[in-house]
């Protein structure tokens, strides 16, 4: 059976939804070859999947469900938890200029996991705190104090580095 992708067909959808699906899949796995692996599973379930999709919103919430899903199945993997991850994020568009983008996302990948994702759901993806529970199955709560916590470790990570960057330079 053919999967309804709400009115679009499957190249649309993959279209549309690539840039979102790498995004998640970057903060998630932390690098670009990791993410391009789990991007290209999260597209083959779609196309394997014979879902009913009844919206776009559906299918947006099916693709970074099962990318957040494939990403996490991808770090339980042994081997994986003994590789440290140093690549950043691919350029792609976003509404940051390339400079700021420069300046954040290193930082932002030197996070905890839980921290750069919820950091990740609210900044890049304009999501509210709600949705965020909802999606990483987590109370409103525990949403609130990891962005809380996740903001001042970042604040504090960069002003470390900016003051050991004044220190090198003098």
């Amino acid at each position: 059976m053919k999967a309804d992708y709400a009115g679009m067909s499957f190249e649309q959808v993959l279209k549309k939804y690539a840039d979102t699906v790498t995004r998640v899949c970057i903060v998630h796995c932390g690098n670009q070859t990791d993410a391009q692996d789990c991007f290209q599973n999260v597209f083959l379930k779609l196309y394997q999947s014979d879902i009913d999709f009844e919206s776009e919103a559906h299918i947006r919430a099916w693709l970074i469900r099962v990318a957040v899903n494939d990403c996490t199945d991808w770090y339980r993997q042994f081997w994986k938890r003994r590789i440290i991850l140093t690549d950043e994020f691919p350029d792609n568009n976003t509404e940051m200029t390339q400079e700021q983008d420069d300046s954040v996302i290193p930082y932002l990948m030197k996070l905890p996991f839980k921290y750069r994702r919820i950091l990740y759901c609210h900044y890049y993806e304009d999501k509210k705190i709600s949705e965020m529970a909802t999606e990483l199955k987590l109370s409103e709560n525990t949403v609130k104090t990891q962005l809380v916590r996740g903001r001042e470790l970042l604040k504090r990570n960069i002003k470390k580095a900016q003051t050991v960057h004044i220190v090198t330079s003098l």
